[in-house]
């Protein structure tokens, strides 16, 4: 089964897994692209997909998931997510602006157990073809400056950054399995935004190691 880079039309301006240790893109690849107008045909892949939008205004796109074909404006903070194994293509008909993580679905599952104390269905992630999200956007925008930025401590900051936007994805998109509703969190709330106000605290400054 193909993944989503072997049919890129173009190379992203910035790759996670170019730029960072493998034990921090291991989480999730991200990719950076203002790619001009092409097409991308119908595939399966085997990785699930989230393509989020920064573009400031918006333009128009296709989409074919599984033989259903829609034409319509890809919006400021729109987020598209497609699970791994759904037939999906493309088409932009103006110079893109869009962040692509893609994920491995075997260690999404691991992720979503042993960190967040969620048990994900088959298809883990819901099938969401078109919503708007900017909370979501706005943690792939510090895991894109995190790149960015580079230097010393890039790969730390990546790597928390990633599980930031991991559980924020998983808690609000997550496919969780019903029956499961007692599984203990590993990981809670709180902790979360313990997290994510130390790194807002952080974000950019020289970590030391």
């Amino acid at each position: 089964m193909k993944t989503y880079q072997d049919t890129y039309p173009s190379e992203p301006l910035l790759r996670a897994s170019d730029l960072v240790r493998p034990k921090a893109a291991a989480l999730l690849n991200l990719e950076f692209f203002e790619a001009k107008p092409a097409l991308m045909e119908p595939e399966v892949y085997a990785q699930h997909h989230v393509l989020l939008n920064l573009k400031e205004r918006p333009y128009r796109a296709e989409n074919w998931r599984d033989g259903e074909h829609r034409d319509f404006m890809l919006k400021p903070n729109d987020i598209i997510v497609t699970p791994a194994g759904v037939k999906t293509g493309w088409r932009w008909h103006e110079q893109s602006k869009v962040i692509v993580v893609t994920l491995d679905p075997e260690r999404l599952e691991t992720f979503a157990k042993s960190e967040v104390g969620i048990l994900l269905t088959e298809q883990q992630l819901q099938d969401l073809p078109q919503f708007e999200d900017a909370d979501i956007i706005a943690a792939a925008i510090m895991l894109l400056d995190a790149l960015k930025l580079g230097g010393a401590g890039s790969d730390v900051m990546f790597e928390s950054l990633a599980r930031v936007f991991l559980i924020k994805l998983i808690q609000k998109y997550g496919d969780e399995r019903s029956s499961d509703a007692e599984f203990s969190r590993a990981y809670t709330a709180d902790q979360h935004r313990r997290v994510l106000d130390l790194l807002a605290d952080w974000f950019g400054d020289d970590i030391g190691f």
